[in-house]
């Protein structure tokens, strides 16, 4: 390893920690001045407070800042055109502007919010840019001395690697530190591997992204004062990618093995997300809480706990990609293939993806027998019926007229259904109910993606107590997960409901 190199970038790393520490403080102020903040929703955005966004604007800037000082103090750094050791160029002003569309597309979303396909579109823009300039995968090595030429794939494959790595960041970025603290350590490996490899140029501007991410993390880290928003997120999985591109090559091959494992983590939960989603006929793009870090809280971790479980995770694999890359073979090509399918294995036994429901899934759209899959549902369905007959004298018992729960489910078709039940205490007086309605969506199974809406009526005035509400919905999701696969009675216990949630009574309830 070169000292000079390795020097120049500690050198790089420190300059743009400095700046970044300098930059955060004052787009926190910016933010809360402008009014620019996720505020907590109470449900896929559940912190506790309104808190500052755009965090890819101090990431940004730092590295510009950092890559500038150092064109005029590193030797290293041709700050004009680096040619790679893949066979293939790129220029760092294609690279910038890239990185800068990214970033104001971020921005925009982070804002006013666009539509995930517009998104989608930038991120090809970006990619196109960058192939176009001459940042093509056109070989891959899989299996040690094994090289596939792409040939007419290497574009498709190169927009894949792109878009996918912007997406991956953005899809992990969903707790405090999470998505900053694994990039900083993707970073530094390829910071490493960039140094021994001869790619002094890309080493230099991957310590940089370490150095900025490391200053961000000082304020983005539990309990944050800033996210990195869609503004960050992008903008770290675009530089990742194109250094990865750039770096994890061996005699002008792309090393794919040790490549993909080094950006596992991300990759993993985003694979699961999609088969999770397409499991349930939901885009891709639609969030919910079963990232691999939600399904690590569910589990007893606190916030901390999973952001420091999945660091770790990360570094493990950041370390292992690194031995691979100098021990190119086929023994550690399927060595990273076995620890890609064991991340995989403890994803799923987490809770990130259901196997019945894909399979269900993919059933219908093969228009396969299920009769194993309709039992199952018919079997759900007979359950939710029984909680529904115990949940009636809890009615009974209260002001309400009217209460109302409608199931959302996977038909055959693999469509959205719904099944509605529905209790009344007069049928005259449903004319009557507009006035005081109050309506719910919530899980009942979140695992089984299992979404049902309940909502009750009164002539009576609601006091729209969330605390109340919230534990009779838990009471409602407990029960039925109390008796789902079990040959039980399911039993509400009204008074006990509310004397658990502070109310001295079911009248006090609503009054």
């Amino acid at each position: 390893m070169d000292n000079t190199v390795l020097i120049s970038g500690v050198l790089a790393l420190l300059i743009a920690l400095f700046v970044t520490v300098i930059l955060t403080p004052i787009t926190i102020k910016s933010c809360w001045k402008l009014g620019i903040l996720d505020r907590p929703d109470g449900g896929l955005k559940n912190h506790k407070k309104a808190t500052a966004t755009l965090g890819g604007i101090p990431l940004f800037i730092s590295i510009i800042i950092a890559g500038s000082l150092m064109s005029i103090t590193s030797k290293f750094g041709n700050w004009e055109h680096i040619q790679a050791q893949a066979g293939n160029s790129l220029s760092l002003s294609s690279f910038a502007i890239a990185a800068l569309i990214i970033l104001l597309v971020g921005i925009y979303d982070d804002i006013w919010m666009i539509t995930p396909k517009t998104k989608l579109v930038f991120q090809l823009i970006v990619a196109t840019v960058l192939i176009n300039d001459g940042l093509v995968i056109e070989k891959v090595s899989a299996f040690g001395s094994t090289n596939i030429i792409m040939g007419i794939a290497a574009i498709p494959f190169t927009f894949f690697w792109i878009v996918g790595s912007c997406n991956a960041f953005n899809f992990i970025d969903g707790m405090d530190g999470l998505a900053g603290g694994i990039g900083m350590i993707m970073a530094v490996a390829l910071g490493i591997l960039g140094i021994n490899n001869g790619m002094h140029t890309e080493a230099i501007i991957a310590f940089m992204l370490a150095g900025s991410l490391l200053g961000l993390l000082l304020y983005n880290y539990n309990p944050a004062r800033i996210f990195l928003g869609d503004s960050g997120s992008m903008l770290i999985g675009l530089i990742l990618s194109v250094l990865a591109i750039r770096i994890v090559s061996i005699n002008s091959v792309f090393y794919l093995p040790a490549a993909c494992l080094l950006m596992s983590i991300p990759v993993m939960d985003t694979l699961l997300s999609v088969l999770r989603r397409y499991s349930y006929a939901d885009s891709p793009a639609r969030g919910d809480r079963n990232h691999i870090h939600h399904c690590l809280q569910s589990h007893g971790l606190s916030v901390k706990q999973s952001v420091h479980t999945l660091w770790f995770a990360a570094t493990f694999t950041a370390a292992t990609s690194v031995t691979l890359y100098f021990t190119n073979s086929w023994i550690a090509s399927f060595a990273a293939l076995v620890l890609a399918g064991v991340e995989i294995y403890l994803g799923i036994t987490l809770g990130c993806l259901n196997l019945r429901a894909l399979s269900h899934r993919i059933a219908i759209i093969l228009h396969l027998p299920s009769s194993t899959n309709k039992a199952l549902a018919q079997k759900y369905i007979s359950e939710l019926e029984r909680l529904w007959e115990q949940m009636k004298p809890l009615f009974e018992k209260t002001p309400l007229d009217r209460a109302i729960l409608t199931l959302e489910d996977i038909s055959d078709d693999g469509k959205l259904s719904c099944k509605t039940y529905q209790w009344v205490r007069s049928e005259e007086m449903i004319a009557n109910l507009l006035a005081n309605r109050w309506t719910r969506e919530f899980s009942i199974n979140e695992k089984e993606h299992k979404k049902a809406v309940l909502q009750l009526e009164s002539n009576k005035q609601l006091s729209r107590d969330e605390q109340r509400i919230e534990w009779l919905l838990k009471q409602i999701r407990s029960s039925f997960k109390h008796t789902s696969g079990k040959k039980q009675e399911i039993k509400i216990e009204t008074e006990e409901i509310f004397a658990g949630a502070n109310c001295g009574s079911v009248q006090d309830f609503y009054e």
